[in-house]
């Protein structure tokens, strides 16, 4: 570091590569800095002289960031992100614990995780305010690598956690299949025929996503045939509204589920199956500390958890005494 900085290294060096690692052109990232494309091409070749290599490359009528740049890019924006949360902490220790967590989710936990300890926390100190941004799993992990979100519940492929990620694993996600509240097979008492769910077409998400290659290899290896699709969505919203106004049946985290149920909504099928998608949990950054309003929301979440999870042994146990 002793190095760099004897050598020129400045803050607006490092937001310079930062958001070239966003942009592919170096107008695009002097106009996310507000600067003049000339002083942006100025910090460009002054990295240049203090790295002692190529931040970039032309290309076409871009830019692509060399090995170098990447790596230093990359580094910049990690340094950009705890000068950030610094100001941030101070901040919040000065006037106890206030200030914006970001989080973000996908669906399921949003709803059975997140907005229970966004409640409580509310409760705890009013002066938290709180950004959730409900995205897949794909969209979150790079969102809290840059430092867009404070924390994350989703999934972490096992290439990611080299990517400068954290895991902490909380539960599976089970799924529910909903059809509107008039819909033939919502009549149905007792357990719907596994033949009946196939007469029906339906709403599932995307053939890349994991509920998606979750129930099709859940009902392959049951020698089930694979669902009728009537439409693809990525939206929880969408496929609720799919199920209401159409004769279809939509697969939706458990979760999402029993809330529209519990208002009428929606009618949740007994099936002769359960489906639960691969373990969620917490994404974070791995050289960040969380500032105090984040870490208290973050442990909030993991007590709800473990609350819930008391409570389901608990009601199993009873189930096996009554047994």
């Amino acid at each position: 570091m002793e190095r760099l900085l004897a050598r020129g290294l400045k803050m607006n060096h490092l937001r310079l590569a930062a958001a070239l690692s966003r942009e592919e052109k170096l107008s695009d990232a002097a106009l996310r800095l507000g600067l003049a494309q000339p002083a942006a091409s100025r910090l460009a070749s002054e990295i240049h002289q203090i790295l002692g290599t190529p931040l970039f490359e032309r290309h076409g009528r871009g830019i692509k960031l060399t090995e170098a740049g990447r790596a230093f890019a990359a580094r910049a924006q990690r340094i950009l992100n705890e000068i950030d949360d610094a100001d941030r902490e101070v901040s919040e220790i000065a006037s106890g614990v206030h200030g914006t967590v970001r989080i973000g989710s996908v669906t399921g936990p949003a709803i059975e995780m997140v907005i229970p300890a966004v409640r409580t926390a509310r409760e705890l100190s009013e002066g938290i305010r709180v950004d959730v941004e409900v995205a897949t799993s794909n969209q979150l992990g790079p969102m809290v690598r840059n430092g867009a979100l404070d924390f994350a519940l989703g999934r972490l492929p096992a290439d990611e956690l080299s990517r400068n990620l954290t895991y902490c694993s909380l539960a599976k996600e089970p799924v529910s299949f909903i059809v509107g509240k008039d819909h033939p097979l919502a009549k149905i008492e007792g357990k719907v025929e596994n033949a009946d769910l196939f007469e029906w077409k339906w709403i599932l998400p995307p053939q890349n996503s994991i509920l998606a290659r979750t129930i099709d290899g859940a009902f392959r290896d049951m020698g089930l045939p694979q669902p009728d699709r009537l439409v693809s969505t990525s939206s929880a919203l969408m496929s609720l509204a799919f199920a209401g106004e159409t004769d279809s049946i939509a697969a939706v985290a458990r979760p999402v589920a029993e809330h529209f149920a519990a208002r009428g909504q929606v009618h949740i099928l007994r099936t002769r199956f359960s489906i639960s998608v691969e373990e969620f949990g917490i994404i974070t950054r791995a050289d960040a500390q969380l500032p105090p309003a984040a870490q208290m929301i973050c442990d909030l979440v993991k007590r709800h958890k473990t609350k819930k999870w008391a409570g389901q042994e608990k009601r199993a146990n009873a189930m096996r005494m009554a047994l």
